[in-house]
Formats: C-alpha cells, sequence, structure tokens
C-alpha cells in the first residue's frame, strides 16, 4: 500500500482485479515493484520467463529467459496484427521459424514447450489452441515487439481502435514516441489518431512539451487544409 501510495498512476491501475493480482503476487516473490501498468506486466512476464530464477536458486527452463519473452512478443504481434487470439502449437513454430528468431541452446518447439509449461505464458483454450489467457498481455506483448519495428506502415495501426491500449501501454514503456508524432503530422492524420494525445499524457519533461507544440500545430494544419 505504501508503494501504491507513492505511485499514484500504478494505484489507478490496481484498482482491477487482473493487476490488482499481478502485483500481489509479485509483493509475494519479492520482485522489484512497477511504478506503471507496462512495467507491472513486464514484470510478470520477466517472472514467467525465469528471470529472477537465478536468484531464488532455481532452474525451471532450459530456453534463456530472453528468448522466452522475445518469442511471446513474436507470437503476440502476430496475432495482433490478424486480429485474433489464439494460435495452435504447430503454427506458433512455423511463424518463429519463418521469423529471424534464434534462440540460444534450444530448438524453437522447445521454446514453444516451455511457454505453454513450466512459464505458463501461453495458455490452451476449448480448442485446443493457445493464447495469452488475457487480452491485455497479448495488447503489452504486442506493444513491446511493435517498439522494434521500423517497417510498419503507422497510420494502418495508429488510427486502429483495436491497438489502441497497445499503444498506451508502449507510451509508458518506450523510451519516445517521436516516431509516431512525427508520422502522423508527416503524413496528415493527427485529427484522426485520438491515440496520439494519449500517448502523450505517459511522456514528460523536454518531449512531452516538444510533442505537444507539434500535435497542436500539426492539428490546426490539418483543419485549414481540410484534411480528416
Amino acid at each position: 500500500m505504501y508503494h501504491l501510495d507513492a505511485n499514484l498512476n500504478l494505484s489507478q491501475v490496481v484498482s482491477n482485479p487482473l493487476a490488482a493480482t499481478i502485483l500481489a503476487s509479485l509483493c509475494e516473490k519479492n520482485v522489484p515493484l512497477p511504478s506503471n501498468e507496462a512495467q507491472l506486466y513486464r514484470k510478470r512476464f520477466e517472472l514467467l520467463c525465469g528471470s529472477f530464477d537465478d536468484v531464488k536458486g532455481i532452474k525451471r527452463t532450459q530456453a534463456d529467459p530472453d528468448d522466452l519473452m522475445n518469442a511471446s512478443q513474436l507470437i503476440a504481434f502476430h496475432l495482433h496484427q490478424k486480429k485474433e487470439r489464439a494460435i495452435s502449437k504447430a503454427s506458433a513454430i512455423d511463424l518463429l521459424e519463418e521469423s529471424s528468431f534464434q534462440p540460444k541452446g534450444v530448438n524453437i518447439p522447445k521454446v514453444v514447450e516451455e511457454l505453454i509449461f513450466p512459464s505458463e505464458i501461453l495458455s490452451v483454450d476449448l480448442d485446443g489452441n493457445y493464447d495469452f489467457g488475457h487480452l491485455r498481455y497479448q495488447e503489452y506483448l504486442a506493444s513491446r515487439e511493435l517498439q522494434h519495428r521500423t517497417d510498419l506502415v503507422l497510420h494502418k495501426i495508429v488510427c486502429d481502435k483495436w491497438w489502441f491500449d497497445s499503444l498506451l501501454l508502449l507510451s509508458q514503456d518506450t523510451r519516445d514516441i517521436k516516431r509516431f508524432v512525427y508520422d502522423a503530422q508527416k503524413h496528415g492524420y493527427v485529427r484522426n489518431a485520438p491515440v496520439i494525445k494519449e500517448m502523450l499524457k505517459n511522456r514528460k519533461g523536454k518531449e512531452y512539451t516538444q510533442l505537444k507544440q507539434i500535435i497542436e500545430i500539426a492539428i490546426i494544419d490539418e483543419h485549414d487544409e481540410g484534411i480528416f
């Protein structure tokens, strides 16, 4: 409770049962507590991937924790792009094998197996396929992968309501959001992307001031030019 009092942004999020359960689990396992929602999910996945196992003197997985996280991000991003929630085990393996993903010390089928057990990042559904258990987890993992993708047509994502929450999580978790603002300004879709303003609320200092000014000017320019 002391931590929540000192981190009001996190306190607002932990009012929902999902976030409250995660925070309680992190606290119980003596994991350093996060200060916002994106960090909350990051800590959860670090815990599940085994990043804290060395501290506890245990070893649950053969795959490297970073490889488990990267595989999770690739699968989540693929699902989110297709606006789907579940994937078969075989399709997950094929997806990773067709990407540039190269795990250390184990093969890709082993990574997928360990995402299912013991990590329990992927959960089996009633159809025998696998998902991340909660859409919010998929949104977060997709946002992590989105940070590293530089070859995307951004307006297709930024203007799509399906990506709204992923982009908000990204704005809490990335070094800056300039490329999103600059792309919206360049291609004249700031007014058509309300998520941009919401993302800005998670930024501070010089970056916030600079991007706020760019957004305000862009909105005026789009209005004057009749861009919607």
